[in-house]
């Protein structure tokens, strides 16, 4: 229905032509009537108690009722709570917290972690286990302090063949004393069953060294130089020797004798300075006495068998001990090795059969092999050796999956003394 605007004149006329009511009441009568009406009925109308106000109410009390209900069974006896808590301070002793507990199945939380433990987890920590293992020990001096130097004695096997080098690390600052000191006590450490070889000819000498011109210079008692002037045994053990303790350090030694120039040396005559010459590489071989072993390498004054010019023919020749060192034996049984190149100061040796001899029986054996390669590989001109077909074994000390540095010197007088 359309809606119609009035206007003010429409209105007008309408409101007259209704029709006229007369009231007959009095102004007063009616207001006191309507006042009346005002005070007996309120202005507005009382709301009406609202029921829902008890829902609340009635629901939490029906919640509790049924959580009650469930968690009666759940409740254990007072002997049971006994056990219980008996029960839980082992598991708490024994379960760690781990990453991710707190998201775990209850079930599964209440379980100590070694029950969870996957396959692969309880691999994991036999190999954590075994990392902690002590590894063994080193034959070899494979580095040296800051500020230290390495003092080597030179024993002499009991059969007078050839020289067995010890090695000692002295404090830069002490050597001379030190060496001293090493050499006095060399009789008593080679007779030793630590050792069981025979004495050094350096014992109770005097020291004085000049390290700017490499120079050393010995002074032997008069007891000592008619000792060494018995035969040409002796002195040429004694030449061995100075090759063997100061070969690499110093270029010359200077022989003196109760504080004089000279020493005599049987055939050599008089020597009252002696060029240390430098040696042709020299392949290792291992010694063994009643005691321990040793690293030894080829002697270089034997005329036969002559020396190997490579290092790829030193490990050949190391396969088979020569005849005239006695009580030698070889460090690669049994081992096979396929090749060996040495290239920019890196040896590689690449072996056949090393991973069906990688055992507990042999490991010994394997480490003593890989010092002597790697002390064959320093005396071919290598810093380090890389070593193939090992499947990055773990022999002693040496992991075999990364370059492996030379030794600074072979025989690490203490490491031999706890090698019974």
């Amino acid at each position: 229905m359309k809606k119609r605007h009035w206007t003010d004149e429409e209105v007008k006329k309408a409101l007259s032509d209704m029709p006229k009511i007369d009231d007959t009441q009095e102004k007063e009568a009616l207001y006191r009537n309507i006042s009346e009406r005002l005070n007996d009925v309120p202005l507005s109308k009382p709301s009406k108690k609202r029921r829902h106000r008890w829902v609340p109410v009635f629901s939490f009390v029906a919640t509790a009722l049924i959580l009650l209900l469930i968690a009666i069974p759940l409740i254990p006896s007072d002997e049971e709570s006994y056990n219980l808590a008996d029960e839980a301070v082992p598991e708490i002793q024994e379960v760690q917290p781990f990453s991710g507990a707190q998201d775990a199945p209850k079930g599964e939380r209440q379980q100590p972690i070694e029950r969870r433990a996957t396959g692969d987890q309880r691999e994991s920590a036999v190999e954590r286990s075994m990392m902690r293992m002590p590894l063994a020990e080193e034959h070899v001096i494979r580095s040296i302090p800051t500020g230290s130097e390495v003092v080597t004695v030179p024993y002499i096997d009991p059969s007078a063949q050839f020289i067995v080098p010890v090695s000692y690390t002295v404090q830069d600052g002490e050597t001379t004393e030190q060496m001293e000191q090493i050499y006095a006590e060399a009789d008593q450490l080679a007779s030793d069953e630590a050792f069981g070889l025979g004495a050094s000819l350096l014992e109770n000498v005097e020291i004085e060294k000049n390290d700017d011109k490499r120079m050393i210079t010995l002074n032997f008692s008069q007891e000592k130089a008619t000792q060494l002037n018995q035969g040409s045994t002796a002195s040429t053990l004694l030449v061995l020797s100075l090759e063997e303790a100061f070969g690499s350090s110093f270029d010359f030694v200077r022989l003196q004798t109760e504080g004089q120039p000279g020493l005599s040396l049987g055939n050599f005559g008089t020597v009252e300075e002696l060029e240390l010459i430098n040696q042709k590489p020299r392949p290792y071989f291992i010694y063994e006495t009643d005691a321990t072993r040793f690293l030894i390498a080829m002697p270089s004054h034997f005329s036969e068998p002559a020396l190997p010019e490579s290092f790829d023919e030193a490990l050949q020749f190391m396969k088979t001990p020569p005849d005239v060192l006695p009580g030698v034996s070889s460090a690669l049984e049994p081992v096979e090795i396929q090749e060996a190149t040495l290239l920019n100061e890196t040896a590689t040796v690449t072996f056949a059969n090393l991973d069906s001899l990688n055992s507990n029986e042999n490991l010994d054996q394997l480490q003593w092999m890989i010092e002597a390669i790697l002390m064959t590989a320093k005396e071919y001109g290598a810093v380090r050796v890389q070593f193939e077909g090992a499947q990055g074994a773990q022999i002693g000390p040496y992991a075999l999956n990364q370059p492996i540095e030379v030794p600074v010197a072979a025989n690490r007088h203490d490491a031999l003394k706890q090698d019974e």
